[in-house]
């Protein structure tokens, strides 16, 4: 099954890895891209279901730059990985708020940040009844 929204690279921390060390490992992986910290922007408490599964995902939300130029190409996929079962694509868009209405990326309280990203590190709860599907 494809699905009908998009989301930010990212993925689950290994044993022992840190934030920081999992979002620098996770776009490696998921972009080929070697990136660098620059800070904290925002922890999110996600809360959503998913094909019948109920979550609730901590988000660690870093301002990050590139080492090297970024392949950017809003209407190609521009890398593909194998997840388990899963491939998953991903794209670039604008870094803009109506972005996320535009191609349902989520989670959507993210739009209200990236363009002015917070000077000083911010906690939200985000419950997402937008994700809601069932099996």
């Amino acid at each position: 099954m494809k699905d009908d929204f998009w989301a930010q690279p990212g993925g689950r921390a290994e044993i022992g890895e840190t934030s920081q060390e999992t979002i620098l490992r996770e776009m490696r992986e998921e972009l080929g891209c070697d990136m660098q910290v620059d800070r904290l922007l925002l922890t999110m408490e996600n809360f959503f279901s998913y094909e019948g599964y109920q979550a609730h995902e901590l988000g660690f939300y870093y301002l990050l730059h590139s080492l090297a130029p970024l392949p950017f190409h809003e209407s190609e996929i521009v890398h593909r990985v194998q997840d388990g079962p899963t491939e998953v694509e991903f794209r670039w868009v604008p870094a803009l708020a109506e972005s996320f209405e535009r191609h349902d990326i989520h989670p959507r309280p993210l739009a209200a940040f990236v363009e002015s990203p917070p000077q000083a590190s911010r906690h939200i709860i985000n419950r997402e009844d937008a994700l809601s599907k069932t099996s």
